[in-house]
């Protein structure tokens, strides 16, 4: 009213807050009817979950008086045995309908009354089945990986193993402690092994011009220069020229053997650094 006395009705100000005046009071009906239709919406879902508890309530309370009423009749029989227990042996009167239910079901029963019998022995555990069990369960046990254990082992340990793996025939046998003997012995039961030995060595050849016999171990120190130099005793005693090569470039023994200089070896010949009248 102030702005219109001020001003005049047709100034821009006094429209501009009355059209304000007029959207605010349109606006105000619409905002008050959505909140209430907001609180009409929780007022219902409350209203929802309440009814759901009650009716759960009242479920639950009839499931408590239907148990109640089922447990009537137990009830009755524990008051007639406290009857029962009150009462003097043999005085008259009349009996609980409890009791009489209880009694009816002893004598249906033998008159038993139910009681445990106590064992003089343990039922459990039965030690003399469990001994004799372990027994056997060790046997077979026991057999059976001995039986695997031996399937496994692929190891030679016989002549007949060796002929058999390689289908080559065995000539002799040396004993383990072959590399630690003296290959100058000229007696002895490793001398007369070899002397055994070569022999059937020399007379087994197809071709009298196959004069190279070559040896070669699977390991380092098993015996084999030893028993090189004994073999090439053997025939040097038997008049022949024996000529021995150490081919093992990385590890060469027999210089130290037959204590004799090195400077000059299988390498220089191969790689024709001298002649073979200079070795």
């Amino acid at each position: 009213m102030a702005l219109s006395t001020d001003k005049g009705l047709s100034h821009p100000d006094f429209i501009k807050a009355k059209s304000l005046k007029e959207r605010v009071d349109t606006q105000i009906p619409q905002q008050v009817e959505a909140v209430m239709h907001t609180l009409a919406s929780k007022v219902e879902m409350y209203k929802a979950r309440a009814d759901d508890a009650q009716a759960k309530l009242d479920e639950a309370k009839a499931t408590d008086i239907k148990r109640a009423r089922g447990n009537q009749g137990v009830w009755g029989c524990q008051a007639g045995i406290g009857a029962i227990q009150d009462a003097a042996p043999g005085a008259g009167g009349p009996q609980p309908a409890g009791a009489c239910r209880i009694e009816a079901a002893e004598n249906r029963r033998g008159g038993a009354g139910g009681h445990a019998q106590i064992e003089e022995k343990p039922v459990r555990p039965n030690k003399a089945l469990n001994i004799v069990l372990g027994v056997i369960v060790g046997l077979v046990v026991g057999l059976g990986l001995a039986f695997f254990i031996e399937y496994l082992d692929t190891s030679v340990k016989t002549i007949d193993d060796v002929e058999r793996t390689l289908q080559a025939p065995c000539w002799a046998s040396f004993p383990k402690t072959w590399g630690t003997c003296s290959w100058k012995a000229r007696r002895g039961p490793h001398a007369e092994l070899t002397g055994c030995a070569h022999p059937t060595l020399f007379f087994s050849r197809k071709d009298d011009k196959l004069n190279t016999h070559g040896r070669r171990e699977r390991r380092r120190g098993r015996g084999q220069i030893d028993d090189g130099l004994q073999s090439g005793h053997v025939f040097a005693q038997g008049g022949q020229r024996v000529l021995m090569v150490d081919s093992d470039l990385r590890r060469p023994t027999l210089h130290k053997l037959l204590q004799v200089s090195n400077n000059l070896g299988l390498t220089n010949y191969l790689l024709k650094q001298n002649t073979l009248d200079e070795m």
